[in-house]
């Protein structure tokens, strides 16, 4: 409902929930890519990876859109950024508009910020089949099967949260 391009950078800005795990689903499958906004990092750095990725588009929690918004007199570099705020239950609504699949294979799947060592963070472009590829290696590795339990602690703007929240599934 959001006009979602393929390949288009989604920023999750959430606490950790099932609310959170299910909007990372939502935007692999409507085709976009999902850009990891810890909320424990500082806002000027979501506010520049927002600017750098050119993401136009942010799921959020309600306390947190909140810090995030452009106040007055400032802009994210141009870009608007529509937010649509998770808290609501409308948000989960069905409706008739069939969802498109997720590109997969060479296309965008998520953008992870590096730590920004030289000042100015810098966003890295992961392919979907880089993803399962990685699944599939840390599956084979530890030899996990449907029965085992992973237990999810790392940030969503870390790259090993992409093995503790997608493994399992």
């Amino acid at each position: 409902r959001q006009g979602l391009d393929a390949e288009q950078p989604v920023g999750i800005l959430m606490q950790r929930s099932v609310g959170m795990l299910a909007s990372l689903l939502a935007v692999l499958k409507s085709g976009g890519a999902y850009l990891p906004l810890d909320p424990g990092e500082p806002m000027y750095r979501h506010k520049r990876m927002l600017a750098i990725s050119g993401c136009r588009l942010v799921l959020a929690h309600e306390a947190l859109r909140t810090t995030l918004e452009a106040g007055p007199g400032e802009s994210h570099d141009g870009n608007d950024i529509q937010f649509v705020t998770m808290d609501d239950p409308g948000v989960f609504a069905t409706h008739d508009t069939p969802v498109p699949t997720a590109p997969g294979g060479s296309k965008l799947a998520y953008i992870l910020f590096t730590s920004g060592s030289t000042g100015e963070p810098k966003g890295v472009e992961v392919e979907h089949r880089s993803v399962v590829n990685l699944l599939l290696a840390v599956r084979d590795l530890i030899g996990f099967t449907p029965a085992d339990r992973y237990l999810a602690l790392a940030t969503i703007a870390f790259d090993i949260s992409v093995v503790e929240l997608f493994l399992p599934l």
